[in-house]
């Protein structure tokens, strides 16, 4: 198992409050890195990192879901949508399945 535990963004001399540590896996759990950010890091830039840490293709579109299987909105800071420091999240393929209409 690929394991890192070194900080994944730098935090420049951001205050204890203002960052968050969590865990990062890949989709298929063989990538493990333990992440501090500052909290008002968007998401899309968190992910970019992560897969970029971790060593996923670059040609690949990422996205975040945390512990409760849901996925982080890539415009919005992560201190505002992972409740604790400690909580993991998963970097997984971002999909795009397309509207399907149904005929009237």
């Amino acid at each position: 198992m690929f394991e890192a535990n070194e900080t994944t963004a730098p935090v420049l001399d951001a205050p204890e409050a203002d960052t968050l540590s969590f865990t990062a896996t890949d989709v298929t759990q063989t990538r493990e890195v333990t992440a501090v950010f500052q909290r008002s890091a968007p998401v899309r830039t968190v992910t970019r990192a992560l897969a970029q840490r971790m060593a996923l293709p670059e040609n690949v579109p990422w996205a975040l879901r945390n512990d409760r299987s849901e996925y982080l909105d890539e415009d919005k800071p992560i201190g505002e949508q992972l409740e604790n420091t400690g909580e993991s999240v998963c970097v997984v393929p971002r999909t795009h399945l397309g509207a399907h209409r149904v005929a009237r």
